[in-house]
């Protein structure tokens, strides 16, 4: 899915907005991460946040009803199942395998940032320098759920890595490629809603 203009293109159902942290928005289904991804964490006795405690990968509450609650969910915010859809949150990291099992056939789109880049990230956004203030703190951080992304190419059979670095410097062979095997349209469009200058590069 591609931001545009404040929407998306192809379904994420209700996003959330944009503040000062993040003006363009954060596009993440605020129903979908507060009455599952979370619970689904609770469950596994692991930080809802995805901050501090995080839960063993092979130790994760089965959840049978996933799929039809997530479905449900999207099609009480419009979403009818003629186009693609998609749910997008960095917590997902950490319960991949109950997603996995839910939907067997989903494409997995990890954007890659550098290590160092999300450190600083973390560093100058409010509500991640609420947890710690600590470079040290969010590498380690890192490289937590690095580990589990690595695990998570290791087990599903349609995983796409992007480069974020690429997409800010103008090249966008690699997101376009992948849009068109989502069934979505490009457009010069998606390629004006990135702006380098929102992001740490370190």
């Amino acid at each position: 899915s591609l931001k545009l203009s404040g929407r998306m293109i192809g379904l994420m159902g209700s996003t959330i907005g944009g503040n000062n942290d993040n003006p363009r928005g954060f596009f993440e289904n605020r129903t979908i991460r507060e009455q599952i991804l979370k619970p689904n964490l609770e469950c596994a006795g692991a930080d809802p946040l995805g901050v501090w405690t995080l839960p063993d990968l092979d130790r994760l509450s089965p959840d049978p009803l996933l799929r039809p609650r997530v479905l449900e969910i999207l099609k009480r915010q419009g979403h009818d199942g003629s186009a693609p859809w998609g749910y997008k949150e960095p917590k997902m990291t950490l319960t991949w395998p109950l997603w996995l099992e839910a939907f067997p056939d989903a494409m997995w789109v990890i954007v890659d940032r550098r290590p160092e880049s999300i450190v600083q990230s973390c560093l100058k956004t409010g509500f991640m320098r609420r947890h710690s203030c600590d470079a040290e703190f969010w590498r380690a951080f890192v490289s937590r759920y690095r580990e589990r992304l690595a695990l998570l190419e290791g087990a599903a059979t349609n995983v796409v890595r992007i480069s974020a670095d690429q997409v800010l410097d103008g090249d966008f062979t690699d997101l376009k490629s992948t849009v068109e095997r989502l069934g979505l349209r490009w457009s010069e469009a998606c390629e004006a809603q990135v702006d380098a200058a929102l992001f740490n590069r370190a």
